[in-house]
């Protein structure tokens, strides 16, 4: 117990000065959202639900365009997220006991970089238990939890598309549920991460487990232990708990993939060539953009 919470002080604290720069900008009245989705969608969109589900409204908004399926087409961001829901849950009892006022776009974009700080915590907390599952002493396991945790991807998906960042959470809890079922044969903890992966975000559960896919290939090529469960074992286990953590989360991600195949977009008619040498590399090519810092090292 003693260990768990320096771990998890020591969590909290890696979190808060990775975080210093977006606190610090927070301080003088900035945010941690970027342009275009970061602000045109995440924080419209979180507040839009925040007020529907608030009201005991969950599925139908005469607010979303001229009225649409707020947990279906919203699926895509943060209908089903569960660690906005948790938010939520949060913000709606502190409104209820008039700690905070009605929240509003500008107060979900200021609360932004609590709560990332929050989610790295639990990040690099859960990845150093995962790391000591597989016998690294427990100060390696959180650094190398720390130095996933921490990376600059996690950032540019809070900053940009926030919901993407929960896969660092996902993705050491679903290599957790392998290693249990190869180790130990016991499937509970992959029932349990599939479908909270699934159940979370449909969209980016696909690249979670496309992602989980390859680490059971490459753990069946690479064993790490003299008694690991047989690869057919192996199969039976993942068929079955597969099963059961996609009828978990069906609830979720049936609705949300429906809507997102039948979202209607309109055809793209803007001619393209098949070659368009107009792009200027050094400016405004829209497929590559060359530094004119790496032109002038070029001739140096």
């Amino acid at each position: 117990m003693k260990k768990f919470i320096w771990i998890l002080l020591g969590s909290l604290v890696v979190s808060s000065f990775s975080h210093l720069f977006f606190l610090q900008e927070w301080v003088n009245g900035g945010y941690m959202a970027g342009a275009n989705d970061g602000l045109n969608q995440m924080l419209p969109f979180k507040q839009l639900i925040y007020e529907n589900y608030t009201s005991g409204n969950f599925f139908y908004s005469f607010q979303f365009g001229f009225g649409g399926g707020i947990f279906g087409q919203l699926g895509y961001y943060f209908s089903t997220n569960l660690f906005f829901l948790l938010t939520i849950a949060v913000v709606f009892l502190l409104e209820l006991m008039h700690i905070i006022d009605s929240p509003d776009v500008l107060f979900w974009a200021q609360l932004t970089v609590f709560t990332s700080i929050i989610r790295m915590s639990a990040v690099i907390l859960i990845t150093t238990y995962v790391f000591r599952y597989f016998s690294i002493r427990t100060f390696p396991a959180f650094v190398g939890a720390t130095l996933y945790g921490a990376s600059v991807i996690y950032f540019r998906h809070v900053i940009y598309w926030e919901f993407y960042a929960d896969a660092f959470l996902l993705i050491p809890l679903l290599v957790f549920g392998v290693e249990k079922i190869i180790r130990e044969q016991k499937p509970l903890w992959f029932v349990f991460a599939l479908a909270v992966t699934l159940f979370n975000n449909f969209y980016f559960s696909y690249i979670s487990l496309l992602f989980i896919g390859i680490y059971i290939l490459a753990r069946w090529i690479i064993p790490l232990g003299k008694q690991e469960t047989g690869k057919l074992q192996q199969v039976k286990l993942y068929l079955f708990s597969g099963g059961l953590g996609f009828g978990i989360a069906s609830i979720a991600f049936i609705p949300t993939v429906y809507a997102y195949l039948n979202n209607y977009r309109p055809a793209f008619n803007q001619e393209r060539p098949l070659l368009d040498l107009s792009d200027n590399l050094l400016l405004d090519s829209r497929t590559f953009l060359l530094a004119g810092v790496v032109v002038v090292f070029l001739f140096m």
